[in-house]
């Protein structure tokens, strides 16, 4: 080896010196690091080191195989890896392998616990290799996706997710990053959480209706009425698939936190809602309902208490209970309302106010007001 680096330092670029070179090279085949500091002191010598010199250009594609093959060295600590990866691809960016490099230099970088260098490695791939290789591409972005999830940028997280999903529409994943795109918007309460929940519903509406439904009682925790109706018409539209039950719950929470026009709308959409299920919902729904007709229902009992037994005349009393027996009728056929939604609570509640309407009429009747002309009874 003495007498071949004589040749290569005195009579570097005739024939004699290049001959050296290939000579050289060969012998420490199998101990790559050799290799590569050895062509890294024959290229310091001119012409070696000049743009078109053959010799030169041949030390420096066996120094590249060799590299690459350091790339995936597993042997080779994480972030040297993630070095002698990112090196070939900034000498090389159009080489067949630069996909590879950059998705070398991310993994290993995330293994060796730099994240913002793999973001990097990830960035250039997703840009250049989406149709070199597909695949790569693909996993850097749902990659990407989960390191700024972890970042806890949410919102540029969702979107990575929400990317994958649309675009590989077909893969296992597709469904799931769909869900986490959707669940991570809601989280933050995004203003753009319906791009993503309404595509995730499509897949399917069951657990993106969950998502929506999280907000939807928090704005009604927080007594945001604007917000909350804004998410139930949502909600409630074909897209999310909820069940009559369901949107009853939903119109409930705009119901018992708003007034005026806002809380009336909503009470229709109860009663419409039960109607059209035909009576068919149980739960917290059905508790609803009854909450909602007893409470439509109970000023009958204000009037009825207002028709009093009269006294006077015989017929004036005959006339007044008359009238107080019409009135205890409608209380009735009120509170009657109230039964036929076959709630137990408010049903329970619905009897009470009837049985005390009742009450009160025998008092009444057991201590009636005076008549002229009919003596007290001894």
């Amino acid at each position: 080896t003495k007498y071949l680096w004589h040749m290569i330092n005195k009579y570097p670029g005739t024939k004699e010196g290049d001959e050296a070179v290939r000579n050289l090279i060969p012998i420490y085949k199998g101990n790559d690091p050799l290799v590569i500091s050895t062509i890294d002191k024959i290229t310091k010598i001119k012409p070696y080191n000049s743009p078109g010199n053959k010799i030169g250009k041949e030390l420096a594609t066996v120094k590249f195989d060799l590299e690459s093959k350091a790339c995936g060295n597993k042997k080779m600590p994480a972030c040297k890896r993630a070095q002698v990866c990112r090196s070939l691809y900034k000498k090389n960016p159009n080489s067949d392998n630069a996909c590879v490099f950059l998705n070398n230099d991310a993994v290993n970088s995330i293994q060796c616990g730099k994240v913002d260098d793999a973001l990097s490695a990830y960035g250039i791939l997703l840009k250049r290799c989406d149709k070199k290789q597909p695949e790569l591409a693909k996993d850097a972005l749902i990659e990407t996706a989960k390191i700024y999830e972890k970042k806890l940028d949410f919102q540029t997280s969702s979107s990575r997710f929400l990317m994958y999903a649309s675009k590989y529409q077909k893969d296992g994943k597709a469904i799931g990053s769909a869900a986490k795109a959707c669940e991570l918007r809601v989280a933050i309460e995004a203003s753009n959480w319906e791009q993503a929940c309404d595509y995730f519903a499509r897949a399917d509406a069951g657990t993106a209706k969950t998502y929506v439904g999280r907000m939807m009682r928090a704005a009604y925790s927080a007594k945001d009425t604007s917000k909350l109706v804004r998410l139930v018409q949502k909600y409630v539209s074909p897209t999310y698939r909820a069940t009559p039950a369901e949107k009853i719950v939903a119109w409930n929470m705009v119901y018992k936190s708003s007034s005026g026009g806002a809380s009336n709308q909503a009470a229709q959409q109860i009663m419409a809602l039960f109607r059209q299920s035909g009576g068919n919902v149980e739960g917290e729904a059905l508790r609803a309902v009854g909450e909602l007709v007893f409470k439509q229902v109970n000023g009958a009992m204000a009037q009825y208490k207002k028709v009093k037994i009269r006294g006077g005349t015989v017929d004036a009393m005959v006339a007044s209970i008359q009238t107080k027996a019409q009135a205890l009728g409608q209380l009735q056929q009120a509170y009657g309302q109230v039964l036929q939604t076959k709630d137990a609570y408010w049903g329970v509640a619905a009897l009470y106010q009837m049985g005390y309407a009742n009450e009160l009429l025998a008092d009444e009747l057991e201590n009636p007001p005076e008549i002229k002309g009919v003596p007290l009874r001894m």
